[in-house]
């Protein structure tokens, strides 16, 4: 039966298709979100640093350059002053002029002003350094007024000054220590008896004498691009660098060998007074073997035999780093002849690059790191490839010494950046804490205990810390951790309060069973 176009029958409504069941989503920990926070503040904030850090040595080496070429020019021009014949005062006077003409077209004096545009980048990104670190700690109205008792918490101005000036001394800075440890105290001396005393000569060349040798051996790595006495220092001093252990070898000899190795490698190798070491050659000269600066057949030929000399001992650990490394750079070989830098090796080429006959230019050739920037100017990738060039001889120098401070029973790090790395990750967690503290009307001057966490990367761990599996406390020189019997461990607290009346106790962990007065204490 057909249907009577004239019946008004209702549409049917189209029907929405059916929409998928989204799981809820976890609601996001606000601990959680402002550690990123903060972690992604304190990275931006580290990136200014290095920015002012790099801005710095560029105004250095331009000043440092521009002073060169000024006392350069009074020389030049003093001989030439000495040359002339007294009598004839033309010829001095034409040398006047020309020295005048000179020097003005030079325009030293205002190459090195603070309006001069080095010193202007510099001063900018310090400012810029200032308002980060505002945004990312901002100042306590609370602390403004702020005080220390000098009665309860005493500072020895000597010791302090001792610190300082060997701060100066362990990064190299002799003449600023030697400025300082002879001081006086200026204003302060007359105001306060306690003001800090100038330090003996005696006393200033004891605390120098560690640190006179490790300067001089990377001045001649840094400058002039040469190993030799860092081989010297090796082989007097690496056997006591050999991982008591592991047998393992020094890193810092491991990076030398690495270094040695690349140079013959890419038909860059010099050594001490211009000779290869262990009587090797990597290039030949007029014979028509070699391929180029990029790598040769013969240069290749050596370095693949120094390695095999030198990078055994490091492959004795077969999962370490350096064994790992050991691999890539014997397979790095097969691509001497068509260059390093057109391999898939060509990281290693980068991070053992020298550049203008120094290792890094962010420090002796500004004008080749701004050409360099702009080069790489564009994708992430490309900025860090950037920041890898030469980062082998600065990790080299790093651990030499490191390594050197250790053997002459100082820290591995200078104390005042171990310093201030600390309190810059610290910090927020102790502002936060002192604040808690005020409001619960406590004196943050006597708090034993701060009821937070602070993540400190392991080399920053100086001590043993130990927090009992039971009450989740750490240990206090009042509640310290002792050993069962049975040898696990517990804090002092708790063995009373889990013992019996008899003084008894069973172990949370194991079946033994202990007394409180069977434990013995564990010293940290």
């Amino acid at each position: 039966m057909a249907a009577d176009p004239d019946l008004d029958v209702p549409a049917e409504e189209p029907r929405e298709p059916p929409q998928p069941q989204v799981p809820p989503q976890p609601e996001p920990d606000p601990a959680e979100e402002e550690k990123r926070r903060r972690e992604a503040e304190f990275a931006l904030l580290n990136k200014e640093i290095d920015r002012v850090e790099r801005k710095c040595r560029d105004y250095e080496a331009t000043a440092m350059g521009t002073i060169d070429e000024a006392i350069a020019t009074l020389e030049l021009y003093k001989n030439k002053v000495m040359e002339c014949d007294e009598d004839d005062e033309e010829a001095l006077e034409n040398v006047v002029k020309e020295f005048e003409k000179v020097w003005s077209e030079a325009n030293y004096p205002s190459r090195v002003a603070p309006e001069a545009k080095p010193a202007k980048d510099m001063l900018a990104c310090v400012g810029k350094l200032g308002k980060a670190i505002e945004k990312v700690c901002p100042k306590e109205k609370s602390w403004e007024n702020a005080t220390w008792d000098l009665k309860e918490h005493p500072i020895d101005r000597d010791a302090l000054k001792e610190v300082i000036v060997n701060h100066f001394y362990r990064v190299g800075r002799f003449d600023i220590g030697d400025l300082y440890a002879e001081s006086e105290g200026g204003e302060l001396a007359d105001v306060d008896p306690n003001a800090p005393k100038p330090i003996p000569p005696e006393r200033r060349e004891a605390m120098k004498a560690p640190f006179v040798e490790m300067w001089n051996v990377t001045w001649q790595i840094e400058r002039e691009g040469d190993l030799s006495g860092l081989k010297t220092w090796l082989e007097r001093n690496g056997d006591a660098l050999v991982n008591k252990y592991t047998g393992a070898p020094p890193r810092v000899e491991f990076l030398l060998r690495k270094l040695e190795y690349v140079r013959m490698l890419t038909g860059h190798h010099r050594g001490s007074s211009g000779e290869e070491p262990d009587g090797k050659r990597a290039r030949t000269e007029g014979n028509g073997a070699g391929v180029g600066d990029s790598g040769d057949v013969d240069g290749a030929a050596a370095a693949v035999a120094y390695g095999k000399e030198h990078f055994e001992k490091f492959t004795r650990l077969r999962d370490s780093k350096e064994a790992n490394e050991v691999r890539r750079l014997m397979a790095a070989a097969v691509y001497a002849r068509v260059g390093l830098e057109n391999s898939p090796y060509r990281d290693i080429e980068r991070e053992c690059r020298e550049i203008g006959g120094v290792l890094n230019p962010y420090t002796f050739d500004p004008d080749l790191r701004k050409r360099m920037e702009e080069t790489a100017k564009g994708t992430e990738e490309d900025l860090a490839d950037f920041e890898e060039i030469g980062s082998a001889w600065w990790e080299l120098v790093n651990e030499f010494q490191s390594s050197h401070c250790i053997l002459a029973g100082q820290p591995g790090e200078p104390p005042l950046l171990t310093i201030y790395n600390v309190g810059v990750i610290a910090m927020p967690t102790l502002v936060k804490a002192a604040q808690v503290a005020r409001a619960r009307g406590q004196d943050w001057n006597k708090v034993e205990c701060i009821p937070a966490d602070i993540d400190l990367p392991d080399k920053y761990m100086f001590r043993s810390i130990f927090v009992c599996p039971v009450s989740k406390e750490e240990a206090t020189p009042e509640n310290p951790p002792m050993m069962l019997t049975c040898g696990h461990a517990l804090c002092r607290e708790t063995t009373k309060t889990l013992a019996k009346p008899d003084g008894s106790f069973k172990c949370p962990y194991c079946p033994a069973v202990s007394t409180v007065d069977g434990c013995l204490e564990l010293h940290l």
